[in-house]
């Protein structure tokens, strides 16, 4: 039976192997729990959530920020244009976890086109870009705050200077 024909009752086996495979890699004991799931660190302090939901694909997750959207109301926006067409995303998407109130970087590969080596190399992708993307939208919210801050000051009174 080939990759394409496996049965759904058999992604969490094929992904525990991609785990392995990925664990001997790198050196770290990798493996789903009884729920179908594996967290996996980076030293960034950016954990990949993976997650077989025995649809046949498997989901990767990494939460990013905290979602609070009346503290940073233009996150959304910014997320939206990073993600369009997948450009800035390395094909990744973001979504909000309602249960954890997340911003996380996502994305959905059908298992039928993954080996050990192009899991492998998507879990490392998304975390790469889950940092870089961590930072460009923190150093655009400052950004933004500082521009807010010189924006409230008071002009300079020049009333003392004379022509």
């Amino acid at each position: 039976m080939g990759k394409t024909r496996r049965i759904h009752g058999d992604d969490k086996s094929l992904v525990d192997h991609f785990l392995q495979y990925l664990g001997r890699q790198t050196r770290v004991k990798l493996h789903l729990d009884r729920d179908g799931v594996c967290t996996i660190g980076h030293d960034s302090g950016l954990d990949c959530c993976v997650e077989v939901p025995g649809n046949g694909s498997v989901y990767l997750r990494v939460a990013l920020f905290p979602w609070e959207p009346e503290e940073n109301p233009d996150l959304a926006e910014r997320c939206l244009l990073a993600s369009f067409m997948g450009i800035g995303t390395g094909g990744a998407a973001f979504g909000v976890d309602p249960l954890d109130a997340e911003l996380v970087l996502w994305q959905e590969r059908p298992l039928s086109c993954l080996d050990d080596a192009s899991f492998s190399l998507m879990v490392a992708q998304i975390l790469d870009n889950a940092v870089r993307l961590r930072n460009d939208l923190a150093e655009a919210e400052e950004a933004a705050a500082r521009d807010t801050a010189h924006d409230r000051r008071p002009p300079a009174n020049f009333a003392f200077l004379k022509a």
